[in-house]
């Protein structure tokens, strides 16, 4: 379902209607202008809703690893540098 405009919408909600009934058979449809609107503010809404959510994931997670990182890089650090520090002497 495309959600760029209420407009593509709507277009790919008739196409729909037809691939599923292509011999035209079917009920006519009675759907009002405002209750499409509707549906497409919900869609718009869960697919704003989702992206956020999914965007947060990454970036906790992302955040998460690259604390991990730090610290394991920082470790390693002061292991080298004892290390050095004993063999030096």
């Amino acid at each position: 379902m495309t959600l760029t405009s209420f407009e593509a919408y709507k277009a790919t909600y008739q196409r729909e209607r037809m691939m599923r009934d292509p011999s035209g058979a079917a009920q006519p449809d009675t759907v009002s202008e405002a209750t499409l609107r509707r549906r497409y503010d919900a869609l718009v809404a869960d697919r704003i809703a989702t992206t956020r959510y999914r965007t947060s994931k990454a970036f906790v997670t992302n955040g998460v690893l690259l604390l991990i990182s730090v610290g394991l890089f920082f470790y390693h650090w002061r292991w080298v540098r004892r290390l050095n520090g004993t063999t030096a002497a």
